[in-house]
């Protein structure tokens, strides 16, 4: 059984040849210095040159780094990005900036001041590191054109990384036109493995390591395939298309129960004559919508107490009690609503993995005896792992049956029921649940947020969206598919907010 050592000691671990090659370089300049004067060299001369030795070596290092970005877009005939203006060595105000502005109501609210005063595309360069990928200088150079298609593997795997850019044709470029070309490389996979593990939405293709799944072929047996290069992304995509290309009356059963439920919270509560938290209630609804539609079971979010909005004076006594609401921090749930045991565990392992993007390669450093990404959503596997089990039980009991398993999409089965005719592995199986309930639940709880918010700015779009839904759908009656295709404005209205306000 082998050992598993924490994140810090297995870090420094990998870092043992970087830590002992300056030294040792010194030593051996040192000895030959001493053999060229034929007398040995003063110990205090000794003990200088090796503790100087790493920072030396870190400085050249760092300008190695920047002298090679730069030749790298001299080469492609490019520029480097504009960089970020910084007091500090190591950009750590810059860094402490990031972390107070994450205690404020709005996220990246840097970012946009970065944006206009530096355009669309500009270097974040922190802890000595160009944030910025190689790939960017091909992309500046050819102003959004096909171009040096080609380019060093090597270079693709061990150097790229994150770029800021809002400029659409690069956007089009990175997720349409040169999609293959931009991975998220191995730093970002093994930030994200905790969390997603190789689930769809953090798989790539170079980097993969070679792996063995035990696949389902719908015959009953389970046969081992190896997954290479950028195979474990398209068998999660064949695996979970077939599912969402289809239409199905079951999901607007769901969504139509949820959403009366979250509508009585908002009724009940606008009854006391206090605002309501709408972020929080449409959260709590794409959540167990969420895990209704991927397990057959949700987490009765909607359930717990509903938390009081900052702005009101209620929420000062009402949300200090950890009870009441799921976003209180705190290391224990012993004495959270039940219902919100699940939602916080989920939140809190989501900001511990963007935790983890502030410190780039050293992340192990700032979790040095353990995962905490991993301890933050214990609840989380807690919930999911009997329902894969089960899952899986009730699948063996149909091969011991004799039963064939079909792999066509059946109106009632949820994703989970759909996934498993593919594949035997827990693991799996989690993770790519995972992915889609990640997905699926904060990108339509953004939509619905900023939806309300576009529809409280302007009024008159509200007056005749409202129009539109009560002469097609009526007071009471639940949409169907027909009808939404038949609302043109609310679909309109949608596409708006959506390209004003992204959720992704």
């Amino acid at each position: 059984m082998m050992i598993s050592l924490p994140p810090g000691p297995r870090y420094l671990l990998h870092q043992i040849p970087h830590l002992t090659l300056p030294p040792l370089v010194a030593l051996a300049l040192l000895h030959v210095l001493s053999l060229k004067l034929s007398a040995p060299l003063p110990l205090y001369v000794r003990i200088l040159a090796l503790v100087l030795s790493w920072p030396l070596a870190f400085i050249f290092l760092v300008q190695w780094r920047a002298w090679a970005n730069r030749w790298d877009a001299a080469s492609r005939g490019a520029v480097m990005p504009r960089e970020v203006e910084h007091k500090l060595p190591g950009s750590i105000d810059i860094l402490m900036d990031m972390f107070e502005n994450d205690k404020s109501l709005y996220f990246a609210t840097n970012l946009f001041g970065n944006t206009e005063k530096y355009g669309n595309t500009f270097n974040f360069r922190v802890m000595f590191e160009d944030r910025i990928m190689p790939l960017v200088s091909r992309l500046v150079a050819s102003r959004g054109r096909a171009r040096d298609r080609a380019w060093d593997r090597r270079s693709k795997l061990e150097e790229s990384k994150p770029i800021f850019t809002c400029e659409p044709e690069y956007i089009k470029t990175i997720l349409a036109t040169d999609f293959n070309s931009y991975e998220k490389g191995p730093l970002l996979n093994e930030q994200l493995h905790t969390l997603l593990g190789s689930g769809v939405f953090n798989s790539d293709g170079a980097f993969l390591p070679v792996c063995v799944s035990a696949i389902g072929r719908g015959r009953g047996d389970a046969d081992s395939i190896r997954m290479r290069e950028g195979d474990m992304w398209k068998f999660h995509r064949t695996m979970t298309r077939p599912f969402f290309s289809k239409d199905r009356i079951t999901h607007f059963d769901i969504f139509d129960r949820h959403a009366e439920h979250a509508l009585d919270k908002v009724a009940t509560r606008l009854k006391e004559g206090v605002p309501v938290d709408w972020q929080d209630i449409v959260s709590r609804f794409t959540m167990d919508s969420a895990t209704e539609f991927l397990f057959g079971k949700d987490v009765r979010s909607l359930d717990a107490p509903t938390p009081y909005p900052s702005s009101s004076p209620l929420s000062a006594s009402a949300n200090t009690d950890s009870t009441t609401n799921p976003n209180t921090k705190g290391d224990t749930t012993a004495n959270v609503h039940p219902a919100d045991r699940f939602v916080r565990s989920f939140q809190d392992g989501l900001e511990a993995t963007a935790m983890r993007g502030r410190f780039l390669q050293s992340y192990p450093l700032f979790e040095f005896w353990g995962d905490r990404v991993e301890r933050h959503l214990a609840e989380v596997h807690k919930f999911i792992d009997p329902i894969v089990g089960e899952a899986l039980r009730r699948k063996a009991e149909r091969q011991r049956a004799g039963e064939d398993i079909e792999k066509d999409v059946r109106d009632d089965e949820t994703l989970l029921e759909h996934l498993v005719k593919f594949t035997d592995d827990g693991k799996m199986l989690k993770d790519e649940t995972l992915n889609i309930l990640l997905a699926g639940r904060d990108t339509t709880a953004c939509t619905l947020t900023f939806s309300v918010f576009a529809l409280a700015e302007h009024p008159a779009v509200l007056a005749r969206l409202r129009k539109e839904v009560l002469d097609v759908v009526g007071p009471s009656r639940r949409p169907t598919y027909e009808d939404i295709r038949e609302m043109k404005y609310m679909r309109a209205f949608i596409n708006e907010v959506l390209r004003l306000y992204p959720p992704v």
